[in-house]
């Protein structure tokens, strides 16, 4: 037991990340027209709601989509995020040619002061539509 115990102070510990930390996207709201989970403007603003979404890391993909509800290469980044959090993020939606969108969130963020070092992607569990 002597032998264990002293073994034990030569072994650390190193947390590279909290994978499992959960993260989704609840909400999806045009500011301009109010829609919840539902439509979008090109050119309004909107909110995504949700938990552990907060666009934070080095990798050149991190950001907020609009995915083709069906072909996920049609995909269109947002250039304007005006609010960034762990549970909001507010942008102006991009101009797309298909309407039916998914909204999806590409991040190293986990949760506190964690970054990732792989990239997470987050997807709405619902579609939106251009109107």
């Amino acid at each position: 037991m002597a032998k264990l115990r002293a073994l034990v102070k030569n072994i650390d510990v190193e947390v590279e990340g909290i994978a499992e930390a959960p993260a989704y996207i609840d909400e999806f709201i045009d500011l301009e027209n109010q829609s919840i989970n539902s439509q979008f403007v090109p050119g309004h603003g909107f909110a995504i709601h949700g938990h552990n979404i907060k666009l934070e890391g080095g990798n050149p993909d991190i950001g907020v989509y609009f995915q083709h509800e069906t072909n996920p290469n049609d995909i269109v980044k947002v250039d304007r995020i005006l609010e960034n959090n762990p549970s909001k993020i507010v942008g102006i939606a991009p101009n797309v040619t298909y309407p039916l969108r998914k909204i999806v969130v590409i991040t190293q963020y986990a949760s506190g002061n964690v970054t990732l070092k792989e990239i997470r992607t987050i997807k709405s569990p619902f579609t939106v539509e251009k109107a």
